[in-house]
């Protein structure tokens, strides 16, 4: 898979590199710069720890190619409309599945953007002939998020491991139905 761009009619989703990631780190002014995106007071999205980012460093410096994608997800891509950091989304690859996991700010939450980003992130994956399946989870309290899963043709497969966690599949074939 190409390391580019994902657009779609509301949102970018800009590829993780090591520069971008260590930035997110250190200063996140100069991430805003080379994402062309104003980061707003709120950033980061819940789960995108110190912790999580340096993880993530780690993958991007992996001699294992593709174990991992790491997506930024602004939103604004008219040329007259500055591009606002939303959240941020991506994948671990577990043999031929992949583990999908993204997280959206909560001011931006409710408006489609989550499920725009999920759409894009997993039609972008099974162009890869050798995923199989997306798998998910999700917490039961988190009704929005299961409803994002669900309009991109996910399905509830059981308990997730962590306590009061589900676990959502989507195989290869039909996304689902979605407007946006």
């Amino acid at each position: 898979m190409e390391n580019l761009i994902l657009s779609t009619p509301h949102l970018d989703l800009v590829p993780a590199t090591l520069d971008l990631l260590t930035l997110e780190l250190w200063d996140l002014e100069q991430l805003g710069t080379e994402l062309a995106a104003i980061i707003p007071p709120s950033w980061p999205p819940e789960g995108i720890t110190t912790e999580v980012l340096q993880q993530h460093i780690l993958f991007a410096t992996s001699p294992e190619p593709l174990i991992w994608d790491f997506f930024w997800i602004s939103r604004g891509t008219k040329p007259d409309e500055w591009r606002v950091l939303i959240g941020t989304g991506g994948f671990i690859r577990q043999d031929q599945s992949l583990v999908l996991g993204y997280a959206i700010l909560p001011e931006y939450q409710g408006r489609g953007y989550g499920t725009e980003a999920v759409h894009t992130l997993t039609e972008w994956a099974f162009q890869d002939p050798e995923v199989e399946q997306i798998e998910a989870t999700t917490f039961s309290h988190l009704t929005a998020s299961i409803r994002v899963l669900e309009k991109n043709g996910f399905t509830l497969s059981g308990k997730g491991e962590a306590d009061g966690s589900l676990q959502f599949i989507r195989h290869r074939g039909p996304s689902g139905t979605r407007s946006f």
